[in-house]
């Protein structure tokens, strides 16, 4: 049950970032005009990331009880 629950945190994490690094490359475009790749967040490291934020997350959260 509660490696469905790191797949769940981790699904959640990786569309929060997700929607992080895209509101910072269209911000980005918008302040300096120049033309910046969307492409750059379709990187395995992404998905690495989100999975550690996500197990840090449940740890943390289990050992607060």
């Amino acid at each position: 049950m509660e490696m469905l629950e790191c797949l769940g945190l981790a699904v959640i994490f990786l569309v929060g970032n997700l929607a992080a690094g895209s509101a910072l490359i269209l911000g980005l475009r918008a302040l300096t005009g120049q033309f910046i790749s969307i492409y750059w967040l379709n990187d395995i490291s992404l998905l690495v990331l989100s999975v550690i934020q996500a197990i840090a997350f449940h740890c943390w959260r289990r050992y607060a009880k």
